[in-house]
């Protein structure tokens, strides 16, 4: 497998962010009640469905219109980590129990629809995934019963393996994410100890071996409070730290893949620190602010380029919902987030906020195999890929499934010779470099 892939690339040139609150739709989704509340994380599994786990015990669906249905839960005295959509039409959780002498952690899967769950062979790390790959892996991290963290990888059919070992009370705060150089990024917190609050952001590759590429000052994170890390499609690293910054309230940034860090965004007292942050379908950046505080407190979602150029595009009231949030962007443009309190009821929200952006492109990079008859099933990885149809040199696969954003699987078709794969979907078309043969 190539350990490299093209820079992902937006369709459309950098946009400046939406600066009037006029212009920008705000909607609750979701209000938490009694069986479902205080949402942690949120991603799309398909089209009309969005994922998140609910309070540690479900994995919950819902859709744009707010119909929710219950796709998995934890065993009794079990709870589950962040869902994070995967190959085969799936999305994978690890579901670990507490007490001094736990059992064994375990994956779990589900399907769009209730009914679908599969719990896997016991394993000896926990998995909170984070990335896809494209061997079709799942990469995270996890824990062992010693609670010691590691870099992991987790496969189809449960199997969770250990990448890299961190020293003790060393605690992923973000990441990790897959490259572009085909390593994987993300950033540690030291928990306890003569390193407590020291914080870095880290490369390890496939093989196992870590570079701290660059290092926070202290007191840069804090028990609970995450930061975030993505690549852009420039190539480097951006992300967000809680603390620190010009102000002391949280800092945007940018890190070469070399390690040289640049302060973009210094966060003011008045918004509060920044959660996760991600790149949208403009080239801008976007992400909600607030959480620090307990219990949490409304936030502000907020765009900033990557020039610095900030904009508060909704202040949250107590009824839209209480951050800390997670926030993300639907393959239709649209941001979609949750936040863990606030709402009618107190226990949290899932929300909506449409401005104006445009449907993500899709990024087809890699396919496998790289031969077949016609008939045979090839899967495509990249990014944006929900809704695909898919084309083999010209000619359309009838066949088609899509398997999340990141995974399409499409038979090839009668009639189709060799040449390059391409991927439409509503946000535009993507065609591979590499050729997939037909025999």
């Amino acid at each position: 497998m190539k350990k490299t892939f093209l820079l992902r690339l937006f369709a459309c040139v950098l946009a400046a962010i939406p600066a009037a609150l006029a212009q920008v739709k705000f909607r609750v989704i979701f209000d938490g009640n009694s069986s479902f509340y205080e949402p942690v994380s949120i991603a799309q599994l398909s089209p009309d469905v969005f994922i998140w786990d609910s309070r540690a015990y479900y994995i919950v669906s819902v859709t744009p219109k707010g119909e929710v249905a219950l796709l998995a839960s934890a065993p009794s005295g079990y709870f589950v980590s962040v869902p994070f959509p995967g190959p085969e039409s799936r999305g994978y959780s690890s579901a670990v129990a507490g007490g001094s002498t736990p059992p064994p952690p375990e994956v779990i899967s589900f399907t769009a629809k209730p009914g679908g769950q599969r719990t896997y062979s016991p394993q000896s790390l926990s998995a909170g995934f984070s990335a896809s790959l494209p061997d079709s892996q799942l990469l995270g991290f996890g824990a062992d019963s010693e609670g010691t963290g590691h870099i992991i990888t987790g496969d189809a059919q449960g199997n969770v393996a250990s990448v890299y070992q961190f020293p003790p009370h060393e605690l992923a705060v973000a990441g990790p994410i897959y490259a572009s150089d085909g390593n994987y990024y993300g950033i540690l917190w030291g928990e306890y100890g003569p390193e407590a609050g020291a914080s870095y952001v880290f490369r390890v590759t496939p093989s196992g071996a870590l570079t701290a590429l660059y290092n926070f000052p202290l007191k840069s994170f804090a028990s609970g409070f995450n930061g975030s890390l993505v690549q852009g499609a420039d190539g480097n690293l951006y992300g967000t730290i809680p603390f620190g910054g010009a102000n002391g309230e949280g800092a945007f940034f940018q890190l070469t893949l070399a390690g040289q860090y640049t302060l973009i965004y210094s966060f003011q007292k008045s918004s509060g620190a920044p959660g996760s942050l991600f790149q949208a379908s403009d080239g801008n950046f976007y992400g909600v602010t607030g959480g620090i505080v307990d219990p949490p407190g409304p936030g502000v979602i907020f765009g900033v380029t990557a020039a610095g150029q900030y904009s508060e595009l909704y202040k949250m009231s107590g009824r839209d919902g209480g951050c800390s949030c997670e926030l993300m962007q639907g393959s239709d443009g649209i941001l979609y987030g949750v936040a863990e309190g606030g709402g009618a009821h107190g226990i949290g929200t899932i929300f909506a906020l449409n401005v104006g952006l445009p449907k993500p492109a899709p990024q087809a990079l890699s396919f496998s195999p790289a031969q077949g008859a016609v008939g045979a099933r090839v899967r495509i990885w990249g990014y944006n890929l929900l809704s695909s149809s898919v084309q083999f040199n010209g000619v359309a696969a009838a066949a088609v499934e899509g398997s999340g954003p990141n995974y399409v699987y499409a038979a090839v078709p009668a009639g189709a010779t060799s040449g390059p794969i391409t991927v439409t979907t509503p946000g535009g078309t993507s065609t591979t470099t590499a050729a997939f043969t037909v025999k």
